[in-house]
């Protein structure tokens, strides 16, 4: 899986834990490191707030998030899973520890095998923000579930200014008390802004049907293509 995470020590080591709500499923990216415990730890910087945002919807499993999201996959160097080129720093990691920390949680340490990092941000990592370069990407830090002024659920962001804090779009995900959510819902919440009428959402949930019932690439080349085409027509900013 590719993790868009946050800024760390100078340790090789970084941990991350994996909520699971009740009613929704385990996360894709659980299944993921179960299947292949390699990651690609992806600092997001202000810029692709809205990109890590639509990242997070409950997107089937098997259909890329780069492509719903329109990012460019980077290729690992010593782990299978690919980094983000639009993120300054992709660091690849091994995970070395599993915890479970009943009920929701899953805990994972992993070490740090090797990192790619913008060219440019490297240049500044001694002259600029007081010799932490990577703050030069103006990244985010989750800071808050709670409701907007429209009344739905998102995800609070502040930037290392600490003066501005941000929120996932409004104008994708689902509505009300929930952030993320089922497919069901994220669909739902599109349909009543309008994007999809009762057709088109019919033919989305079918889609998901078909690709869930073969989410194989190859033999199920053609559902794959329909099910992303459509949701990055629902991800596209209005």
């Amino acid at each position: 899986p590719v993790t868009m995470g946050t800024c760390v020590g100078p340790t090789r080591h970084y941990a991350f834990a994996l909520s699971q709500l009740p009613g929704l499923g385990p996360k894709q990216a659980r299944a993921n490191l179960a299947e292949n415990p390699e990651c690609v730890i992806s600092y997001v910087g202000y810029d692709l707030l809205r990109e890590s945002w639509i990242a997070g919807m409950p997107i089937p499993q098997g259909i890329s998030e780069l492509d719903v999201t329109g990012l460019t996959p980077l290729p690992s160097r010593k782990v299978k899973p690919c980094g983000i080129q639009e993120c300054a720093v992709n660091l690849e990691c091994k995970v070395v520890t599993t915890v479970a920390m009943p009920p929701h949680h899953i805990l994972y340490v992993c070490d740090v095998v090797g990192a790619q990092v913008n060219a440019e941000v490297a240049a500044r990592d001694k002259p600029d923000w007081g010799g932490m370069g990577v703050l030069a990407i103006d990244p985010v830090l989750e800071v808050l579930v709670g409701p907007g002024e429209s009344g739905n659920c998102r995800l609070y962001y502040a930037r290392m200014d600490m003066e501005s804090v941000e929120k996932g779009p409004e104008d994708i995900g689902c509505q009300g008390n929930t952030w993320i959510g089922t497919f069901e819902q994220w669909i739902a919440g599109e349909q009543a802004r309008g994007k999809l009428t009762d057709v088109q959402r019919d033919e989305v949930m079918a889609l998901r049907e078909l690709w869930e019932a073969n989410p194989d690439p190859v033999a199920n080349a053609e559902v794959k293509a329909r099910l992303t085409a459509w949701l990055k027509r629902i991800a596209e900013k209005p």
